[in-house]
């Protein structure tokens, strides 16, 4: 292999890293979004304020954040992705099939755990590549925050 080969082959590497750290940053803030622009459907039918969505869905988030750099270096990568998938999963399973609004509410704070762990493990992950990898996942927030609502509305 010549040192080309190598130069190309990293110079590929680097674009997979920054795609998927874009990918991971809009799936994670377009989740958010997508549920706090679905605020007034998720509670359609009863009396309760839309911004209790926004409550149940911030409560799990800043605990997670406020929490997780005291013990997530503690747990493997893989350990925290697969909790990160399977909370988000079973929380939009939950919140998609409720028929009572507080199991509605549940699934967003099952979400919103997930997201918070998901959000953690990927900012904590951009230590470990090219610092671009953080302009990358910002960038995939800001995406996500554009395309969820985007959606949602014309869905």
């Amino acid at each position: 292999m010549t040192e080309k080969d190598d130069g190309g082959q990293l110079e590929h590497e680097h674009w997979r890293t920054m795609m998927a750290f874009f990918v991971f940053g809009a799936l994670i803030y377009a989740a958010s979004s997508l549920i706090i622009a679905a605020a007034q459907d998720i509670l359609a039918g009863t009396f309760i304020q839309s911004s209790m969505v926004l409550a149940t869905f911030m409560l799990p988030y800043i605990l997670v954040s406020l929490l997780a750099p005291y013990f997530m270096q503690k747990i493997p990568y893989f350990a925290r992705i697969t909790t990160f998938g399977l909370a988000c999963i079973s929380g939009n399973i939950i919140l998609a099939f409720a028929k009572q609004v507080h199991w509605k509410l549940v699934g967003v704070g099952v979400t919103a755990f997930g997201l918070g762990i998901g959000e953690a493990t990927i900012v904590a992950l951009t230590s470990f590549y090219h610092e671009a990898t953080s302009s990358a996942f910002s960038a995939g927030t800001g995406a996500g925050y554009l395309i969820a609502p985007l959606y949602y509305t014309g869905g």
